[in-house]
């Protein structure tokens, strides 16, 4: 029990969002925007793969951060190109 009030939706100061250009590493551990992105086991990711990440992909990641500059992806959204803002994927 945590008397936290945001502790509904998941989305709270210990949350962090990214959304860019991935500038290092692959699957795994990479960077955007200078934070170091690591992803294990429970990480959910949508529009694509973990293997899909590399130097260059465009990503839209939700984290747990981890300490100054590091953090752990909870959802990585690979966007496929810059028009649909990597919502391809959720089309019905």
């Amino acid at each position: 029990e945590s008397d936290d009030p945001d502790d509904g939706d998941g989305e709270g100061k210990n949350k962090v969002e990214l959304e860019g250009i991935v500038t290092a590493g692959a699957c795994g551990a990479f960077t955007v925007k200078n934070v170091a992105v690591t992803t294990d086991a429970t990480t959910v990711f949508k529009n694509g793969r973990c293997e899909e990440i590399a130097v260059g992909a465009r990503v839209h990641v939700k984290a747990t951060p981890t300490g100054i500059g590091t953090a752990l992806a909870t959802q990585v959204n690979i966007q496929r190109d810059a028009d649909d803002n990597g919502k391809s994927g959720d089309r019905v």
